[in-house]
């Protein structure tokens, strides 16, 4: 190579590099935009992760009509159909991550009511990032649960009678909140109610729902108790089961509405001047460094001592039960302590916020494209699996990053199916069009 051909090298590389990042930001452009508009169309259609299989097919569907017109050509070029496949592609997996689609479905409980069960998603796969988020202390240290005895195996008289003598023991604490709602009219209800409306103290009580042709449907309280439980003292006890059965997400809004939040919202406003919020309504929440104190009921009735634990504290009262027990990406824990937890974690701010949408779709869209330009440099098996290991490496490092020092959620699963299943496509589309000429060849 002669010196007057060296400075002319460069002003062409630059110039491929260019026009690779040049077609790069049009084509992430373009998906983004179609991206976030087919997203939000299915947000407002769907109200379960697999329902958005009807905005899923659709782009499957013309991704399979291009994926069938390339098996026809003859090489593997970076170009026209090559790139609205891709753009097809990458859609399609932003889709899926902005509908939780590989959750399936998430079902709505009181904590005691059963979800059904379905291995067939990996939604537990992601807890290892848990072990990474940094806790943070009780801050003030004013919580409490107070544990009762099943309310199922006593008479009804027995619960509310108890529910009297807490709320007169909790005299000098910030509020009390009632994990369990009230059936029935009871003779005793006129005391209950004379008790909470002379109480100086905040008193939350919760309500329970039923579902009536698919819907949920919040139920009345007795009438007996409604005069003096107006709206402002109930918060709902609806949490989200997964499918494998760990509860990950509190819905602080019952169906989606601000008018009604859930009973851990209410004791943090009223026990904490400033309250965040996840934007979504869903909270990811987070246990504190140490646990929240619980003290058993039998206790403060029988030492009168042990009811100073209650002073200047919000007291939330839950059963202790085999059924109030639930798995969490922090081990098993008492539904009360769940919501506990929760008003910690809006009181500090401190839950796991996911990462906006777009940050997933610029690591699913660059892997992609760069994992197709390498194969259509003619890069072999071997090195297209290195590429998609180091890939899947860097993803986990800033996954477990994000968990750490955030604490976000930069979903892995997402980015990294759609980078491997490329890895696939791209290695079936090469031999397919390799073996006729194999076959001429041995002709």
């Amino acid at each position: 190579m002669s010196g007057a051909e060296i400075p002319s090298f460069w002003p062409k590389r630059l110039q491929g590099y260019r026009e690779k990042l040049l077609e790069l930001a049009v084509l992430g452009l373009v998906t983004a935009l179609v991206s976030r508009l087919y997203g939000r169309w299915a947000e407002q259609a769907i109200s379960q992760p697999w329902q958005a299989l009807w905005f899923l097919l659709p782009l499957g569907a013309a991704g399979v009509i291009v994926c069938r017109f390339l098996a026809g050509r003859s090489n593997l070029r970076l170009r026209g159909p090559f790139l609205l496949f891709l753009a097809i592609y990458v859609c399609f997996f932003t889709v899926a991550a902005t509908a939780d689609f590989l959750d399936w479905s998430r079902e709505l409980t009181v904590f005691s009511r059963p979800a059904p069960r379905n291995w067939l998603t990996p939604v537990s796969l992601g807890d290892w990032r848990y072990r990474l988020v940094r806790k943070q202390p009780l801050v003030p240290d004013d919580i409490v649960v107070v544990t009762v005895e099943p309310l199922g195996a006593r008479r009804p008289e027995d619960g509310r009678l108890e529910m009297v003598r807490l709320i007169k023991m909790a005299s000098a604490a910030k509020a009390v909140a009632f994990d369990f709602y009230l059936e029935g009219e009871l003779e005793i209800d006129p005391l209950l109610c004379q008790v909470i409306e002379q109480s100086e103290v905040p008193v939350f009580i919760g309500y329970r729902f039923s579902r009536l042709r698919g819907s949920i449907v919040r139920e009345p309280l007795p009438r007996s108790v409604q005069a003096c439980l107006e709206e402002e003292r109930l918060g709902h006890l609806a949490g989200f089961r997964d499918v494998d059965r760990v509860v990950r997400f509190v819905p602080l809004y019952f169906g989606n509405d601000p008018s009604r939040p859930s009973l851990s919202l209410r004791a943090a406003r009223v026990v904490g001047a400033d309250v965040a919020v996840p934007q979504d309504g869903l909270l990811r929440f987070v246990e504190p460094a140490r646990p929240v104190p619980v003290v058993p009921y039998k206790e403060l009735f029988e030492d009168a001592r042990a009811r100073a634990i209650l002073t200047d504290r919000l007291v939330v009262v839950g059963e202790d039960s085999p059924g109030e027990w639930f798995e969490t990406p922090f081990g098993p824990k008492l539904g009360a302590v769940i919501h506990a937890e929760t008003v910690h974690s809006l009181r500090s701010a401190h839950f796991i916020r996911n990462n906006p949408w777009w940050l997933g779709f610029l690591t699913t869209l660059l892997f992609c494209y760069l994992l197709t330009g390498y194969a259509a440099r003619g890069a072999g098996a071997k090195k297209l699996l290195a590429f998609c290991a180091a890939a899947s490496g860097l993803v986990v490092a800033v996954s477990a990053l994000a968990a750490r020092f955030g604490p976000e959620w930069f979903d892995v699963v997402y980015p990294l199916s759609a980078t491997w299943l490329l890895l696939g496509l791209l290695l079936a589309f090469r031999r397919a069009r390799v073996r006729p000429r194999s076959l001429g060849s041995v002709a």
